[in-house]
């Protein structure tokens, strides 16, 4: 038996696999410094903070004109949780803003279940690759009340990379077999 390409195609793929999960992803937000302000009435003014937190970590009744929240920070979460009751006043933006200090880590961010504040849902929590803003404008809360936002963090590029070459490789070598099933079966002319 002659060994010929296509019989080192699947060790190929096996050592690409390995390389893939031996390859360090960033998986969460652990060890990243988070800076956190309170924002009102606009996106533009500082009411307070801002404040710096190395993930995990928690800012006990966060500062400002009257401590309202402690905001819990671990791996791929951020919790608020209000520490009194209290009715946001009404303006074009009143919550919080959230910047990962250390590196672009925001890949995603939703609300996840634990979310009990009414009124809190998707289109009051805004997000780009470093930024986080929570609007709590006009908003009425109690005590031991959550707003619970889970993060996904942006994929590494090595491994959008890593994917797309095993994609190209499992391409080539369908091609390739189809290829020779063609040949074999008729004959190698077309």
């Amino acid at each position: 038996m002659s060994l010929t390409p296509r019989h080192f195609e699947p060790l190929v793929l096996l050592v690409v696999l390995g390389c893939a999960l031996a390859l360090p992803v960033r998986a969460d937000l652990a060890g990243d410094t988070i800076r956190t302000w309170e924002l009102y009435p606009d996106l533009s003014t500082i009411y307070g903070g801002p404040v710096d937190v190395v993930d995990p970590g928690t800012i006990l009744a966060f500062p400002g004109f009257a401590p309202i929240v402690n905001i819990t920070f671990n791996d791929a979460n951020i919790t608020i949780t209000m520490v009194r009751d209290a009715t946001a006043f009404t303006s074009a933006f009143n919550g919080f803003h959230f910047f990962d200090v250390s590196e672009p880590g925001f890949g995603s961010v939703a609300l996840d279940s634990a979310t009990d504040v009414p009124g809190i849902d998707g289109s009051r929590v805004t997000f780009d690759a470093q930024d986080i803003y929570v609007n709590f404008s006009g908003i009425t809360y109690g005590t031991g009340q959550e707003v619970s936002l889970d993060i996904a963090p942006v994929p590494e590029p090595r491994s959008v990379v890593l994917l797309f070459a095993i994609t190209v490789l499992l391409i080539q070598t369908a091609r390739r077999r189809a290829r020779t099933t063609r040949t074999e079966c008729c004959g190698g002319t077309r």
